[in-house]
């Protein structure tokens, strides 16, 4: 059913696994070849919990329930964290663009002030050290906000 009538990459990954099982290929086998192919956490549970039912028994509607509520709770969550992210977000990006923003306004404003950094080499060293360290604080801001789940 849902090879039939889920959304396009859902539908095919499940009608490929049903297609294996009436292929010959065990049920437990296809199920997690098709954990291996999609490589998603939420198909992961899925499949065992459809695998711990089928071995130990019990009421697979109300097992696939609460398996929908838990996905729906981790998009949530995973909304919530974007959210709670966002202002670590908009300061990297400041951090990183400001300098840049503020060079091409004193080079149209003041060009000579920006082209005593480029006729000397320690005008150009200074520029190399400041982008490569603008370019690793961005990183290192944009590590301290990414949160696995």
């Amino acid at each position: 059913m849902v090879g039939d009538e889920g959304p396009q990459e859902v539908a095919m990954e499940f009608r490929r696994a049903s297609e294996e099982q009436r292929f010959g290929l065990p049920f437990e086998e296809a199920l997690l070849g098709m954990v291996a192919r999609t490589d998603l956490v939420d198909v992961r549970i899925f499949a065992i919990a459809v695998l711990v039912q089928r071995e130990v028994g019990g009421n697979l509607a109300e097992i696939l329930e609460n398996l929908a509520t838990t996905i729906r709770r981790r998009f949530y969550l995973r909304r919530q964290l974007r959210v709670y992210t966002a202002q670590g977000r908009m300061t990297g990006y400041a951090l990183v663009f400001l300098p840049v923003a503020v060079a091409t306004i004193v080079f149209f404003l003041q060009p000579e002030y920006i082209m005593t950094l480029f006729s000397s080499l320690l005008g150009w060293m200074l520029v190399i050290t400041a982008v490569v360290l603008q370019g690793l604080g961005g990183l290192w801001i944009r590590k301290i906000i990414t949160i696995e789940m």
